[in-house]
Parts: structure tokens; sequence; C-alpha cells
């Protein structure tokens, strides 16, 4: 294998035993599918850590800005601004607090390893498994 090759793959922590080009090749395809996978798995990571640390700064925008504007305005004729549709906002929070004890209940479930035969399984099943 020629040298400057060798070093290429030093500098890359690819291994450069290898019997021959194919087996090279083949090597060098796993390494970079891996990597694709676990760069798509730290990019999955940070999106949703990202997004979660966005709607709380949001949230708390909305709030800061309500506090702010309401006496602002409670003398026009609009009276209240929202950044969002307080509506909405009540329906996420209770599909939010649904979603957290369906999923309570899935991992107490999971711990008691319930069988498809038992009630509250099949319960949960025809409630949530729509």
């Amino acid at each position: 294998m020629p040298p400057a090759l060798q070093d290429v793959l030093r500098h890359a922590n690819v291994s450069s035993n290898h019997q021959n080009f194919v087996a090279l090749l083949d090597s060098l395809k796993r390494i970079q599918l891996e990597r694709s996978e676990k760069l798509q798995e730290h990019y999955d990571s940070s999106l949703s850590i990202a997004q979660g640390t966005l709607a709380e700064r949001l949230s708390k925008a909305d709030g800061d800005l309500r506090t702010i504007l309401g006496p602002l305005y409670s003398h026009t004729a609009f009276q209240q601004v929202h950044l969002a549709n307080p509506q909405v906002e009540d329906d996420l929070k209770r599909l939010e607090a649904q979603l957290d004890e369906a999923n309570e209940q899935l991992v107490s479930a999971e711990v008691n390893e319930l069988s498809l035969s038992d009630a509250k399984v099949r319960g949960f099943i025809e409630k949530y498994g729509k």
C-alpha cells in the first residue's frame, strides 16, 4: 500500500491492515455507513434538544410579552396581543398531559411485563392503539 494512502487512512483513524484494495474498499464503505448513522443520531438528538429549548424560550417570551403588553393594550380596541393562539396552547398542553399519561402507562406495562391477555393491556390497546 502506498505511503500516502497509509497516511490518509491513519489520519481518518482507519486500519490499513487489509489483504487487498477490495477489502479496504469494503471496510471504508462500512466505516462510512457507521459514521453516517452516528452523525444522523447526533443530528436527531441535537435537533430535538434545540427544538425543546426554542419552544421553552418562545413560551417564556410570549409570557413576558403578555405581561408587558397587557397594561399597554388594556385601554385600546385590541385589548390583548398574543404570539400564539391561547386556545391552541391549552389544547396542546392537554394533549401533552394525555401523552405523558399514556407513556407512563406504557412504561408501567413494560415494567410489569403484562401479557396481551391481561384486561389492563387490552383496555390500553383499545384506548390508545388507534
